[in-house]
């Protein structure tokens, strides 16, 4: 999915740097820095010295520069107190922000210094998830630095700007920050200068505070109140660009704040306390939900008199805000410290209030009154009334699964006339069905078993509740999901219906009562549960294909789920999270949210998260091929699961992860038996005919197939395909998938003629699922012109690939990818028929889209240009041809490593250009040193000819080596089959020439 937010900035936008250092000689060689690498180092060093780190402290500091313990990277930013540096902490192996503090000079030097080592020491002993950690603090030149915590993230000020957001999403991230600001207070720190600019979101969605006591440290024993700042007007969002108002006020001795979000006793030069947060904490809320200030003004003097006299401009549209939000934050802004709220404790607490929440709760207990009522006078009319109370199926599904919803979704179905959708509808339907059912009955034994019969505790039916209440908020999603319509919807509508999470788990008294007590407050409980709600809506958003903006709905509910501080909910959230980055290929974040949601999840005993977040760390690590580390996650994550015994959903997962891990680690057969298991497993949950095992098989085939054992592959993929078209329907896209697989094991098992067969099948399945146009009617055309190609044919081969071409050309475009690919295969085919200028033009077409798409230097590059030198020198072009060898070789050479036997090709080349000019010696050097490099990686037909032509080469001087030579070619060309059957022949014929 394509990410349409701002790159992310690392404490102010730095760039992305592999190497965690970055520094090699550099250091020594710059002129200045030679044999002096202490230079900038707690402030020692001759007056020389001095002079110089006061020049760099006036521009920026190099790459390389030693601050401290620390190593400067890159700039990442510059403030009003300073400017911002990626560093690296060498003891520490870490990468670090780095605060050069400037303007600490004259009388003032010493003091201030003093004063922010004072505060560093005391917020260094501040440890909070929602604060910038503080490491160290120290001198350099006149000015002092700070390392701090690594942030890659957003300033709030970016993170508002990236798009709308609600205000329950920006409530949630300002809960987050204001629990850091609350333990700052509750360890004697008063931030002082607290702002948007001042709060960093974090890639991972974690609100973190800084630059806690900067204002006080830097400030001078002196105070200023007749300065003016001029500039425009301020009643913009501080989204807008910034003005002169916007910075931090600070003169020699004088470090005031910020004036838009300083306090009136700050404005007034008055003892502040922790109040003043609550102030700017409350400006800088106001300014988030409503897009605009509190105060406007065109001067630091206008803006002092605004602010003191409380003259807060109204919000244009006030009614985006509820009420109750509004009148929280103009009791923050009061003019009067004691007229504010307490503490930051008692303003979170009721900013986490959620009041639309309370006619329910009236609801609720005017219910509980009621039936305490009835029970008050007859004991039998309880049963009476029970059943009533517990029979609300209706009620529950009313608008998530009914007959007005069943007929929007069969519209949606019928809207996209495709040829599979009648089969797809009547699977879903049938399965919403028989789901609903079980689920309102399972609801009403939940309800009747506390509420009539008194055998079950009101704790376990709210836990049975919560956990059926999660189903139907899944069935709702999808429900809506399917009525919204949409062809990628419709083709993935089985798989999500099929997906939907197992009922079981709610009716198992003894495992519902064993995980994580809900919270104690019932606000922050409903909101667990609505979180819960949000994360199965995500989950069956993703199953039906639909991604675009869940990553945003992800952050949202990271920043709530955060905000809740329940770390079982925290931990669901980021595995999600962290399975969203996986499925998108950003491995290296997928990490961090997944190892994050572990420490979280075991900390709190919420096993299940443990369990599922290392089954898919297991599965990202060996993606990333570190296979001993996927090791570890997996063997926490059978611990778990075994621990938990848990046989179910979690378990199948592993088993799946694991099979094809071990598979990507060369370790086939226990990847086969642990496919198996996971098979079996299935099975025994009665989902052997389920469509979301089909990865499973087709995993199993995959290993099947590389371990040689093509029958058993086969006997698996027609299991896959009963699967699918029981479930699907013979018409789904799916099933085309599927045939497309069996043609290619059948060309693997030398079926060539069934191929075809199979082919033509997965192209009518495509043809009228998808449309004539589609792209994967381009592969089964090209797959069938390979498969004509390999019989030989090749004329109904170029037939077919010119299908292929003019349907990637319409579809993909005529310079991607995809036509790349069928251009390629083209020209090979043109070149067999001798029409070398077609196959020229193919290879030469190929290259230029490859090079533009993939890079000049990519691998795809070189095959490219080992063909168009095949073409070239057929066409009679030597010196053509021996150019396009040269440069495919130095490509080959430059990548080096796996890619090194691939040279054996291009010199291979070069000696059949040698060969052609008469040179015989030469030809047969190169091919000997072709010979060498070649591997069995590389086409089992080049490595036929290039025996077959070095054997007649060897020939005159040494006939039984060259009898060799040829007798491992004719292996070869068997293998082969039909289409190097001329060569067989002509090899054969040599043969029988040769002196005895």
């Amino acid at each position: 999915m394509p990410d349409s937010s701002p790159s992310p900035a690392t404490q102010a936008s730095p760039a992305a740097n592999p190497d965690p250092i970055g520094v090699d000689a550099d250091l020594t060689l710059r002129p200045g820095f030679e044999g002096d690498e202490t230079m900038l180092s707690h402030g020692g060093g001759t007056a020389a010295r001095a002079e110089r780190a006061a020049e760099l402290l006036d521009g920026e500091l190099p790459r390389g520069t030693p601050v401290g313990r620390f190593v400067v990277l890159d700039r990442i930013g510059m403030g009003g107190m300073g400017v911002v540096y990626a560093a690296y902490d060498p003891e520490l192996d870490r990468r670090v922000a780095i605060k050069v503090v400037r303007g600490i000079d004259g009388a003032a030097d010493a003091s201030a210094r003093i004063r922010l080592q004072r505060e560093a020491q005391s917020m260094a002993q501040l440890s909070h998830p929602n604060v910038a950690a503080l490491y160290d603090v120290g001198t350099i030149a006149d000015g002092v630095y700070l390392a701090m915590e690594f942030i890659e993230g957003w300033t709030l000020t970016e993170w508002l700007a990236q798009r709308e957001r609600s205000w329950r999403e920006i409530v949630a991230v300002f809960i987050a920050a204001g629990r850091g600001i609350e333990a700052a207070h509750a360890a004697g720190i008063i931030h002082r200068d607290l702002k948007p600019d001042n709060i960093m979101v974090g890639r991972d969605a974690r609100p973190r505070v800084l630059d806690f006591g900067l204002a006080r440290a830097l400030a001078g024993p002196r105070s200023n109140h007749d300065a003016t700042i001029e500039g425009g007007d301020t009643s913009e969002s501080s989204w807008a660009p910034a003005s002169s108002l916007e910075m931090q006020l600070t003169m020699p001795g004088i470090v005031m704040g910020t004036p838009m979000y300083m306090a009136p006793e700050q404005h007034l030069g008055r003892a502040i306390d922790h109040r003043a947060d609550i102030y700017a904490f409350c400006v800088a809320l106001w300014e988030a939900v409503h897009r605009q200030r509190p105060f406007t003004g065109r001067s630091l003097h206008e803006i002092a008199t605004n602010v003191t006299t409380g003259r807060i401009v109204e919000p244009s549209h006030p009614g985006r805000v509820p009420g109750w939000l509004r009148a929280l934050m103009r009791r923050g802004l009061a003019r009067r410290p004691e007229d504010r709220f307490a503490s930051m404790h008692e303003l979170l607490s009721e900013l986490s209030r959620d009041r639309t929440r309370r006619l329910r709760r009236f609801a609720i207990a005017a219910a509980v009154v009621g039936a305490l009522g009835v029970g008050i006078g007859v004991t039998h009319s309880l049963t009476a009334a029970g059943g009533a109370v517990c029979d609300d199926a209706d009620e529950v599904l009313r608008g998530i699964w009914d007959d007005d919803v069943r007929t929007a979704i069969a519209k949606a179905f019928d809207a996209e006339q495709k040829s599979y959708t009648d089969a797809s509808w009547a699977n879903v339907e049938a399965t919403l069905e028989r789901y609903t059912t079980e689920l309102t009955a399972m609801r009403k034994e939940a309800c009747e078993a506390t509420r009539i019969q008194g055998t079950q505790s009101d704790e376990l039916m709210t836990r049975r509740m919560a956990c059926l209440d999660r189903r139907i908020r899944r069935v709702e999603a999808l429900t809506q999901t399917l009525s919204q319509g949409g062809a990628d919807t419709m083709q993935r509508a089985v798989e999500a219906a099929h997906g939907l999470l197992e009922l079981a788990p709610c009716a198992d008294a003894e495992g519902l009562m064993a995980g994580v007590a809900p919270p104690d407050d019932p606000d922050i409980a409903r909101e667990v549960e609505a979180i819960r709600g949000e994360v199965e809506a995500i989950r069956v958003f993703a199953s039906a294909g639909k991604i675009t903006g869940l990553r945003e709905r992800l952050d949202e509910a990271v920043a709530r789920a955060r905000a809740t501080e329940y770390p079982p909910v925290i931990s669901e959230v980021l595995i999600l999270r962290g399975t969203f980055e996986n499925n998108l290929s950003d491995r290296n974040l997928a990490a961090e949210f997944l190892i994050d949601a572990i420490d979280i999840a075991e900390r709190s005993g919420h096993e299940p998260a443990v369990a599922e977040a290392s089954a898919v760390l297991l599965q990202v690590e060996a993606r990333r091929d570190r296979f001993d580390v996927a090791e570890v996650y997996a063997r926490r994550a059978a611990a778990v699961l075994d621990r938990m015994q848990e046989h179910g959903r979690l378990r199948l997962q592993y088993l799946s992860n694991l099979g094809q891990a071990l598979n990507s680690q060369g370790r086939s057969t226990e990847a086969l038996s642990t496919l198996q298991r996971a098979l079996e497993l299935a099975t025994e949950m009665g989902k052997e005919n389920d469509p979301n095992v089909v990865p499973i098989l087709n995993a199993t085939v995959t290993v099947l197939i590389e371990e040689g054992r093509l029958d058993d592959a086969d006997v698996a993929l027609q299991r896959a395909q009963r699967v699918v078209e029981a479930q699907l329907g013979p018409e789904h896209p799916n099933v085309g998938v599927l045939l497309s697989s069996k043609a290619r094991l059948r060309h693997m098992q030398h079926r060539d003629e069934e191929a075809l067969v199979e082919w033509q099948q997965a192209r009518e399945v495509f043809v009228h699922a998808l449309g004539p146009l589609h792209t994967n009617v381009a592969a089964t055309d090209n797959g069938a012109g390979l498969t004509y190609a390999g019989l030989g044919r090749d004329r109904e081969a170029i037939v077919a690939l010119g299908s292929a071409l003019h349907i990637a050309e319409t579809s993909s475009g005529p310079e991607s990818t995809a036509t790349a690919a069928v251009l390629i295969n083209l020209g090979s085919a043109y070149l067999r028929t001798g029409e070398t200028e077609r196959a020229i033009a193919m290879f030469q077409r190929c290259i230029t889209i490859k090079s533009a798409r993939l890079g000049a230097a990519h691998e795809d590059v070189g095959f490219a240009q080992d063909l168009l030198g095949d073409a070239l020198r057929a066409a009679g072009d030597l010196d053509g041809a021996r150019r396009s060898y040269e440069q495919s070789m130095a490509l080959f050479e430059r990548l080096g490593g796996a890619s090194d036997h691939r040279r054996a090709y291009a010199i291979a080349g070069l000696g059949r250009v040698a060969l052609a000019r008469g040179d015989r010696a030469g030809a047969r050097a190169l091919l000997e040193q072709a010979y060498t490099l070649q591997t069995e990686a590389d086409e089992i037909d080049h490595r036929g000819d290039l025996r077959f032509e070095l054997a007649q080469l060897v020939a005159p001087d040494d006939v039984t080596r060259a009898r060799k030579l040829a007798a491992e070619a004719r292996v070869l060309y068997r293998e082969i089959g039909p289409q190097r059957a001329d060569r067989l022949a002509a090899l054969e014929a040599w043969l029988a020439s040769l002196p005895p």
